[in-house]
């Protein structure tokens, strides 16, 4: 069975990152990115306090009340869906779907409407995990050894996490990158491979980019959950 956009399923939840037990999630990708991944967003049915990175899902799609929190999406292997073969729990309608996009765009910083891209920037410094820098990290497959990441949402004293994307190093013989990928010089950044990760797993600052690399980010994160811009 294929994997939709805007479907919501039981998962078992790998990261490090606080959420509920089990959580439902929506999926936000296309399974086609990767037939062994989707990038998802998890939902919250106890904590149902929001924010402009967070929002409110109409009851009928679990049948009680949730919030999707979008200041969490990551990639999530296909084999932590609980109970995949029966189907999906639920399915958002299109207009929600558009309005989680946009509150994707608010976690990182973007503004995902068609014909209004804009991304907000500020040269991020090197003391903490700010949106624009490039850090070496822990991820979720790799307990002792680290690897670049760009960081693409800032964290605060509230959220001791960001989310990732993942960087690796440019081949050597170039081939024109899929609108999923971002051509950052010695580095690929892979945006159907975000991650969350805490920030006690972000160990050295390497390097930071600049403005168009980071509007370039963003864009290939639209592309990947399907924002019209």
């Amino acid at each position: 069975m294929r994997i939709q956009p805007g479907e919501v399923y039981r998962i078992q939840w790998p990261y490090d990152v606080a959420v509920e037990k089990d959580p439902y999630a929506i999926v936000v990708s296309e399974e086609s990115y990767n037939d062994q991944h989707v990038v998802v967003v998890p939902l919250s049915t106890e904590n149902l306090s929001d924010s402009a990175a967070r929002l409110a899902l109409p009851e009928e799609v679990l049948g009680r009340r949730a919030i999707a929190q979008t200041d969490k999406l990551t990639r999530l292997d296909v084999a932590n869906i609980i109970a995949l073969e029966s189907g999906p729990l639920g399915t958002i309608e299109e207009e929600v779907f558009f309005d989680l996009n946009l509150a994707i765009g608010k976690a990182i910083g973007a503004h995902f409407f068609p014909g209004e891209f804009e991304a907000g920037w500020k040269p991020p410094g090197s003391k903490r995990p700010d949106r624009g820098s490039i850090w070496q990290s822990i991820w979720q497959d790799s307990k002792t050894a680290t690897r670049p990441g760009l960081v693409m949402s800032d964290a605060s004293g509230i959220n001791d996490y960001v989310i990732l994307m993942p960087l690796t190093s440019q081949p050597l013989e170039k081939k024109p990158l899929p609108p999923s990928c971002v051509d950052l010089g010695e580095y690929v950044a892979q945006a159907d491979r975000v991650e969350i990760v805490r920030t006690s797993q972000l160990r050295e600052y390497n390097d930071r980019v600049d403005r168009s690399k980071f509007e370039a980010a963003c864009r290939a994160i639209a592309h990947v959950i399907g924002a019209e811009l």
